[in-house]
């Protein structure tokens, strides 16, 4: 597959954060979870991680969160660039963004943005995280994760 500069500087970055991430999630006896990074037209990579709340509406994925991370910075006029998504699903590393962050990345993108899905099943400490960034990407346009838009309130 082949990957363009900002999908290569999201990669890099992830590959040095994520055992990072996952270290101190870890040293605390919490469980693995989902994080996003990522890249705004500025070049600057914002990250996110899911938000779990027992509270019915409370929780939030973590590709809104580093999408929100983003504006807070840039403003809402920022334009994703791409997104990485990695975390712990299922044997084979299935991981795509839902429904809502499809339509969220969608609306802070120019319609052209990457996602980059990757993760596996981890069963030990040492997990070689570059290993599993590798072996389990993916790469997806927003159009095909997202191919008919709400925009102003219609369909396009």
């Amino acid at each position: 597959m082949k990957l363009n500069d900002h999908e290569m500087k999201l990669l890099e970055y992830a590959k040095k954060r994520i055992p990072v991430l996952f270290g101190k999630r870890r040293e605390r006896g919490v469980l693995d979870t989902l994080f996003a990074f990522v890249i705004s037209d500025s070049g600057k990579i914002y990250e996110g991680k899911s938000f779990e709340s027992e509270i019915c509406n409370g929780p939030i994925c973590c590709e809104r969160g580093a999408i929100a991370n983003m504006a807070l910075e840039e403003t809402e006029k920022a334009r994703i660039k791409s997104v990485l998504v990695f975390g712990p699903v299922g044997k084979e590393g299935n991981l795509t963004p839902c429904g809502l962050c499809r339509a969220v990345i969608h609306e802070y993108s120019d319609g052209k943005a990457t996602i980059l899905c990757t993760g596996g099943y981890f069963e030990r400490k040492d997990t070689d995280f570059e290993d599993i960034i590798k072996k389990n990407l993916r790469k997806f346009t927003i159009k095909e994760l997202y191919p008919e838009p709400w925009v102003e309130g219609k369909w396009k």
